[in-house]
């Protein structure tokens, strides 16, 4: 069921029932072989395929089914999402997470692996971001960030700028689950649309749509974007491969701008690009002190920069 979206619904059959279909199939014989055979796809992700069931004791077809389905693409991979299809609801707001993370550090693995696996598990719900303290990912930029958010000790989460957890150990990513989903049911009063970047060598350079419900005050309003390299060759201190990376940062302050242009963004990184760069953006109130009720983020988007 992995490969099935959330949201399935093929000729009124939802993914929970789709899956007490594949459950009924195993009292249809002692012994089954289920086989997938891909009829025609289409550029749109239409795909057709065939479903047939067999007696393994006997060779004998017990179902032999044609399924049209369309596919969407996630992250990482494409999944089944029926053939009454409609494009995920963009009204919710997209959640950033922010983890301050060392390869030094023992307890930041349990932060990392969870936020993994989630990402896997949520799909495009939610992007996280590592930045890292006092080690060779380390930027320049990372401690003001740090410090802006008042953070004194590794691991420490930030759930779209409002919400800090601190440590993390092996039940973590029940934590990190919930924090998620309460800010991703929340409507999204903030838009990023129609990003237009260029890429010349470490050079960075673009533009993006950005559109505020009136809820929404410009007065120190940021553009925030980072650059990420998503799988690093550098290892944790529990030997796994360091996650989304955060490889150069920047901003621009949206306070006195007309948001009925686009707003243009160009950043400088020293770094190498990274093969698998992806490019985050977001917005997000900054005020000193941090206050953890006005410092939020609105909204975030990712573009796959390998692409």
């Amino acid at each position: 069921m992995n490969f099935y979206d959330e949201n399935y619904l093929n000729n009124g059959i939802t993914k929970v029932e789709t899956e007490q279909f594949y459950n009924s199939l195993f009292t249809l014989a002692d012994s089954i072989q289920i086989i997938s055979e891909l009829e025609n796809s289409d550029e749109n992700l239409n795909v057709n395929w065939r479903l047939i069931v067999k007696d393994s004791a006997t060779d004998s077809v017990l179902i032999d089914s044609l399924i049209a389905d369309k596919l969407i693409e996630t992250r990482s991979d494409y999944l089944f999402y029926g053939n009454q299809y409609t494009p995920p609801s963009a009204d919710k707001q997209k959640v950033l997470v922010q983890l301050f993370t060392g390869t030094w550090c023992p307890n930041c693995p349990y932060a990392e692996e969870a936020l993994y696996e989630l990402s896997q598990e949520l799909s495009d719900t939610f992007y996280f971001l590592e930045i890292h303290i006092q080690d060779e990912l380390a930027l320049g930029s990372n401690f003001e960030i740090m410090n802006f958010y008042g953070i004194g000790s590794l691991p420490s989460t930030v759930f779209q700028g409002q919400n800090i957890i601190v440590g993390a150990n092996e039940s973590i990513i029940d934590v990190f689950r919930n924090a998620i989903q309460n800010y991703a049911e929340i409507d999204a009063s903030a838009v990023l649309k129609n990003l237009e970047y260029e890429l010349d060598g470490p050079n960075l350079s673009g533009s993006v749509q950005i559109e505020l419900e009136e809820s929404v005050s410009q007065e120190n309003l940021f553009l925030k974007f980072s650059l990420v390299e998503i799988v690093s060759d550098v290892l944790n201190s529990a030997g796994a491969p360091c996650r989304q990376v955060v490889k150069a940062n920047g901003e621009v302050d949206l306070s006195s701008l007309d948001l009925n242009n686009p707003v243009e963004f160009s950043f400088y990184t020293t770094a190498n690009m990274p093969s698998d760069a992806r490019f985050y953006l977001w917005l997000q109130t900054i005020e000193e002190p941090y206050n953890e009720e006005t410092c939020k983020v609105y909204n975030v988007i990712e573009q796959d920069l390998s692409k």
